[in-house]
């Protein structure tokens, strides 16, 4: 596994721009640049899937072992922050007219999310597997799982709905009606980690779920965070020291749920920080980050199949190349499917693959 993860740092680097001293990627935040970076993380989320399904022990594993038990959630901390970003972006330019629709972004995204269910059920079923109704049930509410991923979807339409909570009741012609309703939402957001933790759900519902308010509250303070940032390279060192040294030392402690969390929001500002000298950008890039949602959602199917009827087992490198040929080939038909579901049903024509702002 190894060898896959040096091609796959080889090919994120073809197509980059390093700035030089004194400048700045200004654009690091624009739907452009963040493809390629949510193209970075969602193929990271299928090594790290991947690696789930087959103990490594091989000669050329060593770090894709030390990947797979340290990396964590990190991979996904980007997403909900570009997420969060997004939102307020889009409130910011539309106003109330998008705080209206959050809710059928929500029913839109879990849709997509309960037929992609189906296809894990059929799958399932037709290799005997059981399930009773009750469990089928809460898989399709995306609190238990059939072997497919859950726990993003469930989160995103949490916070879709809590924004529109937050936001539903404010008008935004002048800035400072903004702080408001973004307070609102991040103690909705406190009550959301204190409900789940509540219930017991896992732990993945929980532990990067700040980052989805910290791209609201980023949006809200871009220009001012810009004009610190972009003074010199004198003070952007100074910022990636002052958030790379926290990661480090709250990594250290992360069997603690709280420091947990704190450890990926440094590790989230390092990653951003990184995205304002580096600019990621290739065709291999762009199409994973035009297809997230679906890479995400179905890239368990063929592990599943693979790993049933033993090839998997057999022969875990062929079948690292095999499960992503298919996972890329099934989204890129799933999103067009999707796209005219979404006409169908909503009337509307939309971006599909992508859990849209």
């Amino acid at each position: 596994m190894d060898v896959y993860f040096i091609i796959f740092a080889i090919i994120c680097f073809v197509g980059v721009k390093i700035y030089n001293p004194g400048e700045f990627n200004k654009d690091y935040l624009s739907p452009k640049s963040t493809l390629s970076v949510k193209g970075i993380f969602v193929m990271l989320v299928f090594f790290t899937h991947f690696i789930s399904y087959h103990k490594l022990t091989g000669e050329f594993d060593s770090f894709a072992n030390w990947y797979h038990g340290n990396i964590k959630q990190t991979i996904v901390t980007m997403f909900l922050f570009y997420s969060g970003y997004g939102v307020m972006e889009a409130i910011k330019n539309k106003g109330k007219d998008y705080v209206r629709k959050l809710p059928v972004k929500a029913l839109k995204l879990w849709i997509h999310f309960a037929i992609a269910v189906c296809m894990f059920l059929i799958v399932k079923l037709s290799f005997g597997n059981t399930y009773s109704a009750t469990k089928i049930i809460k898989t399709f509410l995306t609190t238990r799982t059939i072997g497919n991923s859950n726990w993003y979807v469930g989160a995103m339409i949490c916070m879709y709905l809590i924004t529109f909570l937050a936001f539903i009741f404010f008008t935004f012609s002048k800035k400072t009606y903004r702080y408001l309703p973004a307070i609102i939402l991040t103690l909705l957001c406190l009550a959301y980690i204190l409900l789940c933790v509540h219930v017991r759900m896992s732990r993945f519902w929980v532990n990067t779920i700040i980052c989805y308010p910290i791209g609201i509250w980023y949006s809200i303070f871009k220009e001012r965070i810009e004009k610190i940032i972009f003074k010199n390279d004198i003070v952007y060192w100074l910022g990636v020291v002052l958030s790379v040294v926290p990661f480090c030392i709250f990594y250290m402690m992360k069997s603690t749920m709280r420091w947990y969390m704190v450890c990926m929001v440094f590790f989230l500002f390092s990653a951003v920080l990184v995205t304002m000298k580096v600019n990621f950008g290739n065709g291999f890039l762009n199409f994973l980050g035009k297809h997230v949602f679906s890479i995400y959602i179905l890239q368990r199917l063929p592990f599943i199949i693979l790993d049933e009827i033993g090839f998997l087992e057999e022969h875990p490198v062929h079948s690292f190349v095999i499960s992503f040929v298919i996972t890329a080939f099934m989204a890129h038909v799933f999103d067009i499917l999707m796209e005219k579901t979404d006409s169908l049903l909503f009337g509307k024509k939309t971006t599909p693959g992508q859990l849209k702002n």
